[in-house]
């Protein structure tokens, strides 16, 4: 009877209980990313961030993390990386590969 009982208060709230996983997921990845980027033996940067509606996220002259630990030539060449579009961008793009009518 509590089992069942705990079952449906979760159900009724599970909103809530579902908004708090995803805060606490991502509170977890960003303090994962403070303690390496703190006990890091390459050059780290601090990210900027800001407030969008869309999902992006973009790194310019990234490295992996286990690139800067395992790598030992001078040659290596930095990566740049964009996930998502900039709704700005999406726009200008979708304007320029729309035929005029």
């Amino acid at each position: 009877m509590l089992l069942l009982l705990l079952v449906y208060i979760f159900v009724v709230s599970f909103k809530l209980w579902d908004a708090t996983v995803q805060c606490l997921s991502v509170l977890d990845v960003l303090m994962s990313l403070a303690v390496y980027s703190g006990a890091s033996d390459g050059v780290m940067c601090r990210p900027e961030f800001q407030y969008s509606k869309e999902p992006f996220m973009e790194i310019r002259e990234g490295r992996h993390p286990c690139i800067t630990r395992t790598f030992t030539g001078d040659n290596f060449i930095p990566n740049d990386t964009t996930i998502g579009l900039p709704m700005v961008m999406f726009k200008e793009l979708l304007a320029s590969t729309v035929e005029p009518a």
